[in-house]
């Protein structure tokens, strides 16, 4: 089995993920179930999308769980160690910016210039620190 596995599927039953692993395995596609505090049903990354399309079409019901994917990591800030993170507005700032750019540009007919201030926004946007910490301000990604 290759290292790089995604979940494509878990179960609370492990017999209900023995299942979904043989309908894969007829399909050709190598499967695992790992269990966990569930029972998770995993296949090499590149067959992740197909293990997909081929659990969709099976008529068996199974007790499926809502989330089959990986536990969210707990952010911790890298200077402070503090839990107390939240995610950057970045996108809600670049909406901000983006209304008053349009509003400018079409008020003095500079659309041309306001598409190149957006584009240079957006960059920004993508490119800053996803992550703040609340207790001393640092950021990163």
């Amino acid at each position: 089995m290759p290292e790089t596995l995604a979940t494509v599927t878990a179960y609370r039953r492990r017999d209900h993920a023995g299942v979904a692993q043989e309908v894969l395995d007829g399909a050709g596609i190598e499967a695992i179930v790992e269990e966990t505090d569930v029972a998770k049903v995993r296949v090499d990354n590149l067959d992740a999308l197909r293990a997909g399309d081929v659990l969709n079409r099976v008529d068996v019901p199974l007790d499926e769980i809502e989330e089959a994917d990986e536990a969210k990591r707990n952010e911790v800030c890298p200077a402070c160690n503090s839990q107390n993170v939240e995610a950057s507005r970045k996108w809600q700032l670049f909406g901000v910016i983006a209304m008053a750019v349009m509003g400018i540009a079409i008020a003095v007919s500079r659309t041309d210039a306001a598409f190149f201030i957006l584009a240079a926004t957006a960059m920004y946007v993508l490119t800053a620190n996803r992550w703040r910490c609340v207790d001393c301000a640092a950021r990163w990604d």
